[in-house]
């Protein structure tokens, strides 16, 4: 029988070195023919593991699917708050997360709003403004009334300075 830490590809090898360590991602309990994944949220970054508990936990803004040999950065849009993450979670819609390995997602500012997975605070248009932080579509922002006028991204309306105006909404 295989020892521990390594695979024989044919049952009943009892040789030390069995056929070949046991790979990366994976590990090999005592008499494997084959090797076990490490699980989804771990990885095996060396060869010759025998047991799960060998296995790496991802870190926190991190994940690794089942059998992966290291861990993956969670992308900008998303994130991994603690260890042990099989994947990366979207931000939720209201809130944005532009950097790679994020651990949590930034509340969308005043001016825009922000779509699930975001990347960036999408502005409100040109003509239209919004105060709400953590907005999470366009519908938050409101054109700008008569006498006033929004710059895009813009929180709230101005007032038109002395000798112009804005006959209508949106301006």
């Amino acid at each position: 029988e295989c020892p521990a830490g390594v695979v024989g590809e044919d049952g009943g090898l009892s040789s030390p070195a069995c056929s070949r360590p046991c790979p990366m991602g994976s590990y090999c309990a005592a008499g494997s023919t084959s090797p076990t994944a490490c699980a989804a949220g771990s990885y095996g970054a060396t060869e010759g593991l025998t047991t799960a508990d060998e296995c790496t936990l991802a870190p926190p803004g991190f994940y690794s699917l089942a059998g992966a040999s290291g861990p993956s950065s969670c992308g900008a849009g998303t994130f991994a708050p603690s260890e042990g993450s099989p994947e990366c979670t979207p931000c939720a819609a209201g809130s944005f997360q532009s950097a790679k390995g994020a651990t949590s997602c930034d509340a969308c500012e005043a001016g825009g709003y922000c779509e699930e997975g975001a990347v960036a605070v999408t502005p409100c248009a040109a003509g239209t403004s919004s105060a709400v932080v953590n907005a999470s579509s366009a519908t938050t922002c409101t054109l700008a009334p008569p006498g006033f006028y929004s710059t895009t991204g813009a929180s709230g309306p101005s007032s038109c300075g002395a000798g112009t105006f804005a006959p209508s909404e949106g301006s």
